[in-house]
């Protein structure tokens, strides 16, 4: 049929889902087309919000025709079973919205939610409050709920959510008339024009399960009661600002979840039930206590904490901080598995709090069973490094045995040296688990140079260096955070502490295979950090310089000579980095000389001139890795040294072919796994130069060549004879009147290979179909554009069996069923096909001279093709009989990707993805699993007018 799939679905199911949507965006639905013109008529959901219709003059107007028009042309037949109502800002007649909720209103009615930021004045229908089916209220902004207190009735039967925002009136009548409310949000304030509203007592259902209370409606000189008596509560957050002395009455909670409380209070003796409810909270499993709440605890009569027996997680904010009173609190705490402990102090606090006595016992000596057996996170914010803090850290650090994560917010008034000291001491103290991970995280970073500050950087500096030097033995981690800076994981060994960091205590070996990690110019920094790292770097063999932090020459030239000269020449240098630019040649070979001799394994980055390199470099006997880069030229002529690298394994060469034949260095790598080889030429008359052949070594294990230096009216010869190859990326040039010749073993253990052949005639690229041949044992196959055209136009080319390829990237001059079909029945396991169709000045003119597929279907297709993707889709017939012949035959199939690139005018674009969508849609498929998405590219206006870039389907 002529349609998507989803337009086939009942009225009933579509209605459902459009019900998720905001009924602005439901309605919209219907110019989608004929069969979507009425669907959202029979919505009984309405999600109405004037937020969209504001911007702009008589946005009021707009907005009560819109919802007027959305009640009037609604099926009647179907009533409202949830209504959504939110106007902010609206000055219009009450009666408008009167009319709209008198319409809403129902036997049918189970949630209604009023967001109401009126200036009028609205008395709310009695109706609302006496529905017998509704099941969930929610009255934000409540000031309109005044003139509930005239209706002689409320009765609810139903109701069991109930969510009153900012009421300034008495809701025990509300309540009362909810006989089986389970969750309520009840935010009483005072009126906010200044006229206090006493509500002497407040009631709670009974049924509750969960209960949001906040209560700012208590007055100076006035005694309120509030009365929780709920024993099925599960849940409670409890904040009540209490200007004089409240009474609050409540139940046991055994089946109490999570708990928090926010007291304020003018005097603590006005809240003296806290520690009765705390006693009446023992079974929670999540427990806050919020500043003042905690407070009441401080300034009690001397009490015991209640058991806890299930708490297992803790938040508290302390006034300030009491070793006594966490103690006391862990011993009651059995099996507590993560704390949180904030400090919160003000001016006026820390003054009165230092005047006041603890009434807290003092803790039993032994550790509590929580720490020693199930504390697994502490967090600590807020950390000032008092004694008792100090204090309270380390005895958590050596007798938690199963703690994992330790994270201390530093405050943020410390100075970065007093931070470098904290990490530096708590790093320091030995733990009693083997897997904890110190955390720290500064709340106030800044930007650093080297300065009085830059220590703090460089410690953190040679943390992240040790992750990748020091295995961890019997100290956890340590790291160190902050919210405007990388984070540094460090691994530290264990070492006995002698007033001294524990990385400081390292021999000297270990901590320049640690500074090995950091370029040289950070490692040698590190020598002002005491006396003890003063020499250190001197001792490191692995050297990595670079001119890129460096605004001109000299200061670089004296930074190298300077470290060249005041190293320790007892260490060997073993590895050598240079990356720079500069014309002083005189220096570059002298600090080559330094660091060849002695011999040295490494890597050499140059700059861009053009200058002899020491002969050394090429007769190295230790060199096992070999980097020139840059766009180097080796200006050494027929003088060109020998070259006889015998542990020579990586090589990495971007080379100009007048100053340098490649053959003489290849020749004398005689284990050479890994080549990369870049050849271009740089001559003005490119005639001048001819290179007639290239021998790769036989050794090789991976090889990426490019090769530019192909020129007219030559013939070449590039030899690959490399049986043990696992990696090959090659791209090569061919002009028009010049001819190459490749020859090549075959690739047993070929595992990735790329080929992009830019031949200019066709013929010259004969010998790609036999280059296929050899890699039939890949598992990866790409090949670009110019190297498919050679297998189009090869004569009856025969594609080879690929018993092992899983990955295949295609790119096409032009699609052609034949040729895909032909390739996907050689690949008998594969699970991956990339087409990527590229047209160039002659594509369409090519033809296919391969022979007709077989009639039966690929075995890859019906067993293995797990993943399509489809590029520069045009929806020619071709391509869409390929796309219907994989989704109908593809029976694994999970994802099909199709990539479009719009060539036409802006107005048929929509239409062009819009009917392409819902043909692919139509398409039945034989996967039940399979997953498609459209991609529409290079084009930002379509993307403003089909609402998004990608589309599935």
């Amino acid at each position: 049929m002529n349609m998507d799939r989803i337009s086939l679905l009942p009225n009933s199911i579509l209605c459902d889902i459009l019900s998720y949507l905001p009924t602005k965006e439901a309605v919209s639905t219907s110019i989608l087309s004929r069969r979507w013109r009425h669907v959202w008529k029979e919505l009984q959901v309405l999600d109405i919000d004037d937020t969209t219709s504001r911007p702009g003059p008589g946005w009021e107007a707009r907005f009560v025709s819109y919802v007027n028009a959305i009640l009037a042309r609604r099926n009647a037949d179907f009533p409202i079973q949830k209504f959504r109502l939110s106007c902010y800002e609206y000055s219009e007649s009450s009666l408008t919205i009167l009319t709209w909720l008198d319409a809403v209103i129902g036997p049918y009615l189970q949630e209604l939610y009023l967001c109401l930021d009126l200036v009028c004045e609205i008395d709310l229908p009695e109706a609302m409050l006496t529905s017998p089916s509704l099941k969930s209220l929610a009255l934000k902004h409540g000031d309109y709920i005044d003139c509930y207190r005239r209706f002689p009735n409320v009765y609810l039967p139903s109701l069991k959510n109930l969510e009153l925002d900012t009421l300034c009136v008495d809701p025990s009548k509300l309540l009362s008339g909810c006989p089986v409310l389970e969750n309520l949000m009840l935010i009483v304030l005072n009126d906010p024009c200044g006229s206090y509203v006493y509500i002497p007592t407040i009631q709670m259902p009974r049924t509750l399960k969960s209960l949001i209370f906040e209560d700012n409606s208590t007055v100076d000189n006035g005694i309120s009661h509030r009365v929780i008596d709920t024993p099925s509560l599960e849940y409670l957050y409890m904040k009540i600002i209490a200007k004089s002395k409240l009474q609050v009455s409540f139940s046991d909670f055994p089946n109490m979840v999570e708990a928090h409380l926010h007291i304020h209070h003018g005097r603590v003796e006005h809240v003296l039930w806290v520690p009765e409810l705390l006693l009446a909270l023992r079974e929670t499993k999540l427990l806050a206590l919020k500043h003042c709440a905690t407070e009441c605890l401080f300034n009690g009569v001397t009490s015991e904490f209640p058991e806890f027996p299930r708490l297992l997680n803790l938040e508290l904010d302390v006034p300030c901080f009491n070793t006594d009173f966490l103690l006391n609190f862990l011993h009651n705490c059995h099996v507590l598995e993560g704390l949180v402990v904030h400090v919160l102090k003000s001016v006026v606090h820390c003054e009165y709090f230092h005047r006041i006595e603890f009434f807290v016992p003092a803790p039993p000596t032994m550790v509590s069973n929580c720490v020693t057996s199930h504390l697994k996170s502490f967090e600590f914010r807020e950390y000032e490094n008092s004694a008792d803090e100090r204090e309270f850290i380390e005895y958590l650090l050596q007798r938690g045995l199963v703690l994992k994560r330790v994270t201390i917010h530093l405050n943020s008034y410390l100075d970065q040296e007093t931070k470098y000291d904290i990490v530096k001491e708590l790093s320091a103290i030995p733990r009693g688990s083997t897997t904890c991970q110190l955390n720290f995280i500064d709340q106030n970073p800044v930007e650093h140079g080297m300065n009085s500050h830059s220590l703090y950087f460089l410690y953190c500096s040679l943390l992240k260096a040790a992750t990748a030097a020091v295995k961890t033995q019997h100290h956890g981690p340590t790291a160190l955070h902050s919210p405007a800076a990388s984070s540094v994981d460090t691994k530290l060994t264990e070492g006995k502490r002698i007033n001294m960091d524990r990385i400081s205590c390292l021999p000297n070996y270990i901590l320049c295979e640690i500074l090995s990690y950091l370029p040289t110019k950070q490692a040698g920094s590190t020598s002002v950090l005491s006396r003890r790292w003063r020499h250190v770097w001197k001792d490191l063999q692995v050297i990595d310089i670079d001119d890129r932090h460096f605004r001109d020459e000299d200061p670089f030239d004296s930074y190298v000579n300077a470290i060249l000269t005041q190293r320790n020449a007892d260490y060997s240098i073993e590895k050598f980095r240079l990356n720079c630019e500069t014309n002083s040649t005189d220096l570059i070979l002298t600090w080559l000389d330094a660091v060849i001799w002695p011999p040295s394994p490494g890597t050499i980055s140059q700059p861009s001139c053009k200058w002899k390199l020491p002969e050394a470099i090429f007769t190295c006997p230790l060199l096992k890795s070999l980097v020139l880069k840059r766009e180097i030229s080796l200006n050494c002529g027929r003088e060109f040294p020998n070259v006889y690298l015998p542990s020579l394994k990586n090589l990495k060469l971007k080379l100009f072919i007048p100053y340098v034949h490649p053959n003489k260095l290849l020749s004398g790598c005689p284990v050479l796994e890994n080549l990369t080889l870049f050849l271009a030429n740089n001559t003005p008359d490119a005639r001048n130069v001819y290179v007639p052949t290239i021998q790769m070594p036989r050794t090789l294990k991976s090889l990426t060549f490019e090769d530019d230096t192909i020129v007219l009216d030559e013939i070449y010869h590039r030899v690959i004879d490399t049986p043990s190859l696992e990696y090959l990326n090659i791209k090569i040039t061919i002009p028009k009147n010049s001819e190459l010749q490749v020859s090549f073993s075959s690739f047993p253990n070929m595992v990735e290979a790329h080929l992009d052949i830019d031949n200019a005639r066709v013929e010259h690229g004969a010998w790609v179909p036999d280059l296929l041949r050899a890699l039939r044992e890949t598992k990866l196959l790409a090949l670009r554009y110019y190297t498919t055209r050679c297998l189009f136009s090869a004569p009856a080319f025969e594609f080879p069996e690929f018993h092992r390829l899983v990955n295949l990237e295609v790119d096409v001059p032009c699609f052609n069923t034949n040729f895909m079909l032909n390739f996907l029945h050689n690949c008998h396991v594969l699970e991956g096909l990339v087409v990527g169709i590229w047209p160039g000045f002659d594509s369409y003119t090519m033809e296919y001279h391969g022979p007709t597929p077989p009639t039966m279907v690929p075995n890859c297709v019906t067993s293995h093709l797990k993943s399509v993707e489809f590029r520069a889709y045009e929806d020619t017939a071709d391509e869409r009989e390929f796309i219907v012949y994989l989704l109908q035959k593809g029976l694994v199939l999970k994802t099909v990707t199709i990539s479009i690139e719009p060539d036409f005018d802006q107005e048929t674009k929509y239409e062009f993805v819009r009917e392409l969508y819902a043909e692919l849609y139509a398409i039945p498929r034989g996967s039940t699993t399979c997953y498609g998405k459209l991609k529409t590219l290079h084009s930002d206006q379509l993307q403003n007018d089909f609402g998004c870039m990608d589309h599935n389907w």
